[in-house]
């Protein structure tokens, strides 16, 4: 599962032996006259905040996602995606990316198709996903994570975050601010 969900660290409380994860670090409390032990492991195979993964399986619903996974070789480089049932090529190869504070930018390799997915699960009123600069559906994958299908031809892949929350909460909180220095114009000149 560290590789399905791509997880980074683990933090245990006991030793575990693993090829897959290495410990990066150990620290030691004193709680209550007992010691206890922290220890923190990086995955080895962590692949950064987004993956290719090699294999797709689209599902009506991840509810089965126990019952896939139980019956699928799930250990490396397949995903989960909610999605309507699609069959393509999963070539899909990434020149380069741009991170800035409300985007991410994929620049995608000429001729190749397939499925990117996301660390996160990203929301839909929050964020918009556009192929070459088309706004397009994004899918949930692995449960926790974003899966978005690129066709072929595609050069750019634009993830734009909109953060309508803060502004809504920005506007509101500016009308109030306006209201309560209104309000207290006009109280004392009513007493």
């Amino acid at each position: 599962l560290l590789n399905l969900f791509n997880i980074h660290y683990l933090i245990n409380n006991s030793e575990i032996r693993c090829e897959e994860i290495h410990l990066a670090k150990k620290m030691s409390y004193k709680y209550l006259n007992s010691e206890l032990n922290i220890y923190i492991y990086e995955n080895k195979i962590y692949e950064g905040f987004f993956y290719i993964p090699k294999k797709f399986i689209t599902v009506k619903y991840l509810e089965d996602f126990l019952d896939l996974l139980e019956n699928t070789d799930a250990k490396k480089n397949i995903a989960f995606i909610e999605a309507k049932n699609t069959n393509q090529e999963n070539n899909l190869k990434i020149d380069y990316v741009i991170k800035s504070k409300n985007s991410i930018i994929f620049k995608v390799k000429e001729n190749t198709q397939g499925v990117l997915i996301l660390d996160e699960l990203i929301f839909p009123k929050e964020w918009t996903v556009y192929l070459d600069n088309k706004p397009t559906p994004f899918y949930k994958a692995n449960l926790i994570q974003t899966a978005i299908f690129i066709p072929k031809g595609t050069k750019k892949v634009t993830i734009q975050y909109n953060p309508i929350y803060f502004k809504q909460g920005l506007t509101y909180s500016l009308i109030s601010l306006v209201l309560g220095l209104i309000l207290i114009k006009i109280i004392p000149k009513v007493f």
